[in-house]
């Protein structure tokens, strides 16, 4: 599993670099329904450096509508000790396993492809989010269930993505769960 970890995460890390990534091609809307486990994230914002020290596992819950878009219920523990959710719905594209969506709390307008996804095990989603002209990249690796890691894997992560894309690249994998 480890091994299948790493090669996710290097996928989180250089996804960042195109913004023609394409989704899943046998990508299967009703497979991704259910609870996931948000384990880990690759970014370039520069919000995430400052929260990435107190951020936990959360987790969504990925529901098809009938119309064919994704409904998504996210969950996590807030450094205080709250739980902070957030809900949306993420509206399909012509393209299977691309979707679009407006952030009413962040304000920004969101470009979600499912990039790869064994439905059992793990689902990687390469988000190209705008506002107000400014484009960030956001790679979340969601997980089936808990993966619990060597804390030392996120820091060499960082680096590896670092140097990879050419640009400030901030990850982590999350190694407990806030459940």
């Amino acid at each position: 599993m480890t091994s299948l970890l790493t090669a996710l995460v290097a996928a989180l890390c250089v996804s960042t670099v195109s913004s023609e990534i394409m989704p899943q091609a046998d990508f299967n809307l009703q497979a991704m329904a259910g609870k996931w486990y948000l384990i880990g994230f690759a970014t370039n914002a520069q919000w995430f450096t400052n929260r990435r020290a107190s951020m936990k596992m959360g987790t969504a819950v990925f529901t098809p509508t009938a119309d064919g878009d994704l409904d998504m219920s996210y969950a996590s523990l807030t450094p205080d000790g709250s739980c902070w959710r957030m809900n949306g719905l993420a509206q399909k594209t012509e393209v299977p396993g691309k979707f679009t969506y407006t952030s009413e709390s962040w304000e920004n307008q969101n470009d979600m492809r499912m990039v790869d996804v064994k439905y059992d095990e793990y689902a990687l989603a390469h988000t190209i989010k705008t506002k107000e002209g400014d484009i960030t990249i956001v790679n979340k690796l969601y997980g089936k269930v808990v993966i619990c890691h060597d804390a030392t894997l996120s820091h060499s992560i960082v680096n590896v993505c670092s140097s990879s894309v050419g640009m400030q690249i901030n990850a982590i994998l999350f190694d407990r769960p806030w459940i």
